[in-house]
């Protein structure tokens, strides 16, 4: 495996089996050497939930993690890297796990909550690969707090002549989120679904953990609450995940 030499791996299969019954390391080279990561995921989540205090337990959750992150399921992503994280805490994949569950928490605009974690990965694990990334995300995060400060101070006067609809545009500080995607094609397949559904939907991208999102928003609300319940209609009626953002 670490060689990633996937023919020996798959000649040796049966012999290992025979060797190691009742045992996670057959399940786990399994999964290892499958090309379809739907069945990987399967025989991952089996280790998981059939061999909790295995070192393999442990490479699988991260695997699982891994997956999830890859097809931008943040939300279940970071679930899997807090469960490791809580269940294996002397890992060597610690640094790792931190790391993108803090990428995570980025992908969903929480930025402040991100940059608190990323802080203390820094100061816990300085002589790892995780503390330069850390610091680039940082600096990232620094620079789009930088760019938005500058944008608003470029529309202030365009703002101020025009005070109605500066009220009007303020009140409405809140949309939801029902997308972040690394394609912009599958964005705007899921715009086009609810336009067509007669609710409002707009694609805005931003650069998270370094990589270009397309973020899907619908409507705009003057509150929390009213953004929420919407959230909720949505979720009763297409099954569709959100979350609250501030624009």
């Amino acid at each position: 495996m670490e060689n990633n030499n996937r023919e020996q791996l798959i000649n040796r299969i049966d012999k290992i089996k025979l060797a190691y019954p009742n045992s996670p390391i057959p399940i786990y080279i399994e999964a290892f050497i499958k090309k379809d990561a739907n069945q990987a995921k399967v025989l991952y989540a089996k280790i998981v939930r059939q061999f909790t205090d295995s070192p393999y337990a442990e490479q699988s959750l991260m695997k699982l993690a891994q997956y999830r992150f890859m097809v931008e399921s943040y939300v279940s992503a970071r679930q899997l890297l807090e469960k490791l994280i809580d269940k294996f805490p002397k890992s060597k994949l610690i640094p790792e796990a931190k790391y993108l569950a803090a990428i995570c928490l980025i992908a969903t605009n929480n930025s402040k909550k991100a940059e608190k974690e990323l802080k203390k990965l820094i100061k816990k694990y300085p002589k790892t690969k995780f503390n330069s990334l850390s610091q680039n995300e940082l600096n990232i995060l620094s620079d789009r707090t930088k760019q938005d400060k500058n944008v608003q101070r470029m529309i202030e006067p365009q703002q101020q002549t025009s005070q109605q609809s500066h009220l009007f545009q303020e009140s409405k500080v809140y949309t939801v989120q029902i997308g972040a995607f690394g394609s912009k094609s599958n964005a705007e397949k899921q715009k086009e679904f609810y336009i067509r559904e007669g609710i409002p939907t707009k694609i805005q991208t931003k650069t998270i953990g370094g990589k270009l999102l397309h973020l899907v928003w619908v409507e705009d609300f003057e509150t929390i609450a009213q953004a929420r319940n919407f959230g909720k209609m949505l979720k009763d009626r297409y099954g569709t995940s959100f979350r609250v953002v501030r624009k």
